[in-house]
């Protein structure tokens, strides 16, 4: 590779425009490091929120497996309460049946005295 030289001034000026351009050549190098540190830092801050977004899925499907079993447990409650309110409701009609009877004892004893 041949370069044109002036002999008195383009051997500097060459040696200046290539140590200018070695000077850029390493800034952009370290600029290319920075910029592939901080790509790395994107990535790592995309994978956290990729295993939060996780996380909170995981979280919302236990807490709906648990409100599921909650759900459950207060319709055997109901059941259990509705089975014993209706034995309760059996067994008060039972007593009025006889109180109504002893009533009419107590009005039939009273019409032969």
């Amino acid at each position: 590779m041949t370069l044109p030289l002036n002999p008195i001034l383009g051997g500097a000026d060459l040696v200046t425009d290539l140590v200018g351009h070695g000077i850029t050549i390493d800034k952009l190098g370290k600029i290319q490091n920075k910029l592939s540190s901080v790509l790395n830092l994107t990535q790592l801050a995309a994978g956290a929120s990729i295993l939060n977004i996780g996380v909170s899925i995981a979280g919302f499907a236990y807490m709906g497996f648990k409100l599921h079993q909650i759900q459950n447990a207060l319709d055997n409650v109901q059941k259990s309460l509705e089975a014993g309110f209706n034995r309760v409701e059996k067994r008060l009609d039972n007593l009025s049946g006889q109180l109504v009877y002893l009533h009419l004892l107590v009005e039939g004893y009273e019409l032969f005295e």
